[in-house]
């Protein structure tokens, strides 16, 4: 859809720069907060993200934030490219938003991972050290928005529970 409708979307618009890109930006890392919450969850983290929390206290930028499991990465992905579709589905999206968003996404990352201490009213670095040293707290990757997370993604990992105790008793009865 996105890859079909690119040459459609415009380069640069005001009213989908000023509207789409917060939008993209909030969207993504809302979802990515319920993807990452889940991939706390203790049936899944040994597995994939176990990896990423082998440093306790990220510092060294680029290299720390880098170090996922290949899941993660296309989930992330697949994230944006579902965002970038809602947006296109409102006609709120310019190649400016996309490419925008993607340069901060990278950037912000690394800024999540290197020991220095950023504080700005969307953006604090210090609630991923947070993380990464107690590792059940603020799973959004830039916005303040770990209050909707919770219970979004705790609603999800409930649902997900019992669906693995449905089918662990149902595998047991067989």
């Amino acid at each position: 859809n996105l890859l079909m409708l690119a040459k459609n979307i415009p380069v640069f618009q005001t009213k989908s720069f000023m509207i789409g890109f917060p939008i993209i930006f909030i969207l993504d890392d809302l979802f990515y907060g319920v993807f990452h919450k889940t991939l706390h969850y203790k049936r899944i983290y040994p597995w994939i993200h176990k990896r990423h929390h082998t440093i306790a206290e990220p510092y060294a930028g680029y290299w720390h934030a880098s170090m996922e499991h290949p899941f993660e990465m296309l989930g992330g992905l697949l994230i944006h490219y579902f965002v970038l579709n809602i947006l296109i589905a409102l006609n709120c999206l310019d190649i400016t938003s996309m490419v925008t968003h993607l340069f901060l996404k990278a950037i912000l990352s690394i800024a999540n991972h290197t020991g220095t201490g950023i504080d700005t009213w969307f953006f604090s670095n210090r609630t991923h050290f947070e993380h990464h040293k107690y590792r059940n707290c603020y799973f959004t990757q830039y916005n303040k928005l770990d209050f909707m997370i919770e219970s979004v993604g705790g609603l999800f990992l409930k649902i997900f529970d019992h669906v693995a105790e449905m089918l662990k008793k149902e595998l047991l009865v067989k």
